[in-house]
């Protein structure tokens, strides 16, 4: 056969098909705890044109019974939000980091 040189070849990513949250797999009831969530295109490329205010909405975390306590995660404006309530984050580059306190002891699944 013949060699056969190419030139390079650039892949962006494509557009965000799901979101996925990450973080510590054990944390304390009521501190708070980093997160990152990451927007991801169908093939599992962060897709990094996903960027700007995005409102979320949190579910998988139970309150705490005594006393009530609903999980909460902090909005970009440095603000407790509770989970069911929509959340305004900014991101950037297909990505954004922030804080997320759970209060019940439990093992929950948390989704956006």
């Amino acid at each position: 056969g013949t060699a056969v040189t190419s030139s390079s070849v650039t892949i962006s990513p494509g557009a965000a098909t799901k979101l996925v949250v990450t973080g510590t797999g054990t944390q304390t009831a009521g501190a708070s705890n980093s997160i990152t969530i990451t927007a991801k295109d169908a093939s599992g490329n962060t897709a990094t044109g996903y960027t700007g205010s995005k409102n979320l909405t949190f579910s998988g975390a139970t309150s705490s019974t005594a006393p009530v306590t609903t999980a909460k995660v902090t909005n970009s404006a440095a603000t407790d939000i509770a989970f069911g309530t929509t959340t305004a984050l900014t991101f950037a580059s297909g990505a954004v980091t922030t804080n997320m306190k759970l209060y019940n002891v439990e093992t929950a699944l948390v989704a956006v």
